[in-house]
């Protein structure tokens, strides 16, 4: 799990507490898992970016809501409650 999670902007240095659970195929399940589910959460924030940019009415491009709820498993991740799916190409 993680905790403790902090970001210093002007420095662009993140630090967090990883909680190992002194397992090391529960954490490094668990690491997989959630980069997967990072991965997601930054396309889905590059698709909303191209969208408001491709909308030219928009005023406030690149604006983004304060946060997002995710969730997610090793194959879904869910923003805001809805299921995020991956366009194919």
């Amino acid at each position: 799990m993680i905790t403790n999670c902090k970001m210093k902007w002007d420095e662009e240095l993140h630090s967090f507490i990883f909680h190992t659970y002194e397992n090391s195929t529960a954490s490094i399940d668990f690491l997989g898992d959630m980069i997967g589910t990072l991965e997601h959460l930054k396309s889905f924030i590059i698709k909303e970016e191209r969208r408001q940019y491709e909308d030219r009415s928009i005023k406030d491009f690149g604006k983004l809501p304060t946060a997002y709820k995710v969730e997610g498993t090793l194959i879904n991740t869910w923003i805001d409650g809805k299921i995020y799916k991956e366009e194919t190409k």
